[in-house]
């Protein structure tokens, strides 16, 4: 192996490179250019850089390099790909679908629910304990489509595990028909105490595992709407109340979750739940489903 002259080695025994250009090149001679800085090596005919790599060590990508949330993988790399990457959960990887752009980015999916479409409960009932207390040890791969049965995604044990580890404060809840997105609103403002609010609970879970009663009829929290209909609201149009329609929790009932008031025609845009559907959409449109975000 040739060395160039004018090469040196420190007293702290660093090798020193040449910068500038020899006159006589042999393959394999190296040099640092101090424009690019970069370490280049002749290859015979002209120089080639090696630009040091940057090597993500926790960018979500594989199991081994699982991140401590979505929105770390985000900050790290800058990413605007949503899907499948690896969070860390206390210690064990999990892969859990990840939305990489919706409102800066950084959501991860825990969990979804089939909504009934039901115009006033003629065909069934949905209630709130038949769903958000179940789910499992793996996330949905995909927050829009039908659902093959009532429910898929994390327990609440496991929502609540992703929650915490992550160091998460915000909820998000989206629902659609078929592969679009109809009504996306995200928890703003004041909001009462956790594992209380329905939807945090539908996200995050809870340590107990049963949510509160705080959702009777009542006002639990704020929400901003971050998209209606296919299209985009401004910040200041976004922001409404959220209103449970029905009963306390277990209620045994038909149930529904809105934003706005539930009887309005133009202000009573539903989230989950049963009730009015899609043959009606005059009256407060639930969709098919509903995705649910933590970050």
């Amino acid at each position: 192996m040739a060395i160039l002259k004018n090469t040196t080695i420190t007293d702290t025994g660093s090798l020193v490179l040449p910068t500038a250009t020899p006159g006589s090149l042999s393959t394999g001679m190296k040099r640092y250019n101090s424009s690019t800085k970069a370490v280049e090596t002749y290859s015979g005919s002209s120089w080639v850089s090696h630009l040091p790599v940057r090597t993500y060590m926790h960018d979500g990508s594989t199991s081994p390099k699982a991140a401590r949330s979505a929105r770390a993988i985000k900050s790290l790399t800058g990413t605007t790909t949503d899907g499948l990457y690896w969070i860390d959960i206390n210690g064990t990887p999990f892969e859990i679908y990840c939305d990489m752009n919706t409102d800066g980015g950084g959501w991860m999916l825990t969990f979804r629910n089939k909504n009934f479409n039901n115009q006033g409960c003629t065909q069934g009932t949905w209630d709130f304990p038949m769903v958000f207390p179940n789910g499992g040890s793996t996330t949905p791969t995909s927050p829009v489509g039908a659902l093959s049965g009532l429910y898929e995604g994390f327990s609440p044990a496991n929502r609540w595990s992703l929650w915490t580890s992550s160091s998460c404060c915000e909820w998000r809840a989206t629902t659609g028909q078929g592969p679009i997105i109809n009504l996306d609103v995200k928890q703003a403002g004041p909001s009462i105490a956790v594992g209380d609010n329905i939807l945090h609970y539908a996200c995050a879970g809870k340590s107990s595992g049963v949510p509160g009663a705080g959702y009777s009829n009542g006002f639990p929290g704020f929400v901003q709407i971050l998209k209606r209909f296919g299209s985009g609201l401004a910040p200041t149009e976004g922001y409404w109340y959220q209103l449970a329609q029905l009963g306390n929790y277990p209620c045994s009932c038909c149930e529904g979750l809105y934003v706005g008031n539930w009887s309005s025609s133009t202000n009573g845009l539903q989230i989950c739940g049963d009730g009015y559907g899609i043959s009606n959409q005059s009256q407060p449109y639930p969709g098919e489903w509903t995705s649910y975000w933590i970050r």
